[in-house]
């Protein structure tokens, strides 16, 4: 079975925050990192409301921490002489959406990895 394709009417069913422009934003990287988290598994028919709202929990997360989807995201301020660097904090990111991704897929069975 594939993975679900997630329309923003099914996502505000789920209880998506979202707008839709974030929506749009957001929904790739995040169903990507929900495929990745789960791999090798695959969504079998009773787990697909499941990998749903899993994928919904990316959405918001990303979208609750700026729609960076990990992305390193510097900056620098120039006053004067002076120069000021932020640092991006893609490891902080990483952490926070797999929290996400894993808290929604607890008991599910799409963890679930194991090696023969």
């Amino acid at each position: 079975m594939a993975w679900p394709e997630l329309t923003y009417s099914r996502y505000q069913q789920l209880g998506g925050t979202a707008d839709e422009q974030t929506f749009a934003a957001c929904i790739q990287p995040c169903r990507s990192a929900v495929k990745a988290i789960c791999h090798p598994n695959t969504p079998k028919p009773w787990q697909l409301e499941a990998a749903e709202r899993t994928i919904v929990a990316a959405v918001d997360y990303d979208a609750t921490t700026g729609m960076s989807h990990g992305a390193s995201a510097g900056g620098s301020v120039h006053i004067g002489d002076v120069t000021l660097n932020a640092a991006p904090d893609t490891a902080a990111w990483k952490t926070g959406i797999k929290s996400a991704i894993a808290d929604a897929l607890v008991g599910t069975g799409l963890l679930c990895q194991v090696i023969y």
